[in-house]
């Protein structure tokens, strides 16, 4: 029996991130400290903070982005399902029509 989880959107959100992931997988799972993100991505000074500021923030527009993009599909998806569903029903009922006309 296939297991539903949340891998594929993970991989999705990872992706839509792309070369802020680290920075901001740093920052919200690691706990790192805007400084101490600013030296790994090899800025000095007063600066180091200033520009991890931008990337972290950065990455939660992309995150905010790519969470979006993945509703709108799963909508759709949803809805498209949802057409597949009313359509075989309705294929389906002439012979439940006639089967419950009989079966009376």
């Amino acid at each position: 029996m296939p297991e539903i989880d949340g891998q594929p959107i993970l991989a999705a959100l990872r992706a839509g991130l792309g070369d802020l992931l680290i920075p901001f997988e740093d920052a919200v799972l690691d706990g790192c400290t805007l400084t101490e993100i600013g030296e790994d991505l090899r800025h000095r000074w007063k600066a180091r903070s200033a520009k991890a500021k931008w990337v972290v923030y950065g990455g939660i527009d992309s995150l905010r982005d790519q969470w979006q993009m993945i509703d709108r599909q799963m909508a759709a998806q949803a809805a498209a399902c949802s057409r597949r569903v009313d359509a075989r029903r309705n294929e389906l009922a002439p012979a439940e029509a006639q089967y419950l006309g009989l079966a009376a």
